[in-house]
């Protein structure tokens, strides 16, 4: 009994030693190799965020790919269209409608609707909860201000930069520059389409949203914007483009409005902190400074986001440890604010918010977040062609009921997109 007692204690030692039974062998982690797709200029922000996930997760490697801004979308596409896409990818919010069955949404588990609701501004929800699943999860948010050159300001005497609608209109006469009529150096690059306006479409669209003429109703899935008070952010858009007004500012034949303004035609643009880079390679040695959004009432801003989330392809095999990748990046306070820091734009994170909106370049940004909206984009491109119409339909008359007939064309072929 002895010998055979010690004799089935020596084999159960070895089985567990062996791991045949569970017990004394250490279990080995699932291994996995993730990729994620994003854009070229944030590739040194990401590599920090995978390191610092890395380090606490030994099993898991990942590898950041960059591309082209110009080039990232259809290569995307096509690549997961192939099967060769990545497990984890940027999408931009307004991309969401165009690409959401391209994604595989997160488990309840990993990061519920009520949790993300808390975590990051209310544009984020409504951008990325779909069918009460998260879809995505951005380190940034960004928002249109404006962008002025400050030794412009300074020749012209205007201490006070303007913050409202009525103060941009205030300083138009004294910025403009006409010779013959025709502005030499315009005030502010606004009015006109996008071929010469960067971010036409959503500088009309926060004029339509801040006088209450833009809305979209996502249970009868439809946008509504063809009124008396969109005909009045149309036409505080157009006018600033029409020689025969008062405010007349700005004139397409300056080219676009980034160049004009690194090159100091133009005293003001609209843009996003992600664009100010463009505007430093151009002119390095600019003086420029940047405003908030301009707003019809202090008391009730309105402004637009624009930004990208990181989201989880539907082909991948690996969703869950993509999803826990994806979840620490965005949420874990220390890795989303080395990616701000690096990338210098925004934070998304409602606690990382207030700290970075004191001061700095980043302020006019930083402090708009929390009011930015947006609106479910079917087609972006598309959408900027039938906004671009509309604005020249407005400025080839200038008349109400011309206005009301190019609102009317803009919103029915907008809802025909959303309906494909």
């Amino acid at each position: 009994m002895i010998v055979g007692g010690a004799g089935a204690f020596v084999l159960i030692l070895i089985l567990l030693f062996t791991g045949i039974l569970p017990g004394l062998k250490k279990q080995e982690l699932q291994k996995y190799e993730l990729s994620v797709w994003g854009l070229k200029r944030d590739e040194q922000a990401m590599k920090e965020v995978v390191a610092r996930y890395v380090q606490l997760n030994k099993n898991v490697t990942i590898k950041y790919a960059g591309i082209a801004d110009a080039d990232y979308e259809e290569t995307l596409v096509d690549n997961l269209a192939a099967g060769s896409g990545p497990d984890i990818f940027f999408l931009k919010n307004d991309w969401f409608q165009k690409h959401k069955n391209k994604i595989a949404p997160a488990d309840v588990k990993t990061i519920a609707p009520a949790t993300m609701q808390e975590l990051f501004p209310e544009v984020v929800s409504y951008d990325f909860i779909y069918q009460n699943q998260v879809y995505g999860l951005p380190l940034s948010v960004d928002t249109l201000a404006v962008v002025y050159n400050r030794s412009i300001f300074d020749v012209k005497q205007i201490a006070v930069p303007p913050v409202t609608w009525d103060g941009v209109r205030a300083v138009v006469p004294r910025l403009r520059e006409l010779t013959a009529g025709k502005i030499a150096k315009a005030a502010i690059a606004i009015g006109t389409t996008d071929e010469t306006i960067l971010n036409a479409r959503d500088i009309l669209t926060a004029a339509m949203m801040q006088v209450g003429g833009f809305t979209y109703d996502k249970v009868s899935n439809r946008v509504s914007f063809a009124n008396l008070s969109s005909q009045k952010g149309l036409g505080l858009y157009t006018d600033f483009a029409d020689p025969k007004s008062p405010n007349y500012a700005w004139d397409p034949a300056l080219g676009g409005s980034v160049d004009a303004f690194a090159n100091g035609r133009v005293a003001m643009v609209f843009l996003y902190s992600s664009q100010l880079a463009a505007v430093r390679a151009k002119n390095p040695v600019l003086n420029y400074a940047t405003l908030p959004m301009p707003q019809i009432s202090q008391d009730r801003p309105v402004n637009i986001a624009s930004y990208w989330a990181l989201t989880v392809s539907n082909r991948t095999k690996n969703s869950a440890p993509a999803w826990d990748f994806i979840k620490f990046a965005a949420t874990d306070a220390s890795a989303a604010a080395s990616y701000a820091n690096s990338s210098g734009l925004p934070p998304a994170l409602r606690s990382l918010i207030a700290g970075y909106g004191q001061s700095g370049s980043l302020k006019a940004f930083v402090s708009q977040t929390l009011t930015a909206k947006s609106w479910p984009v079917p087609d972006p491109e598309k959408v900027s062609g039938i906004f671009n119409n509309m604005i020249k339909s407005s400025l080839a008359d200038r008349s109400e009921p011309a206005a009301d007939k190019a609102l009317r064309a803009a919103e029915e072929a907008v809802n025909q997109l959303i309906r494909r």
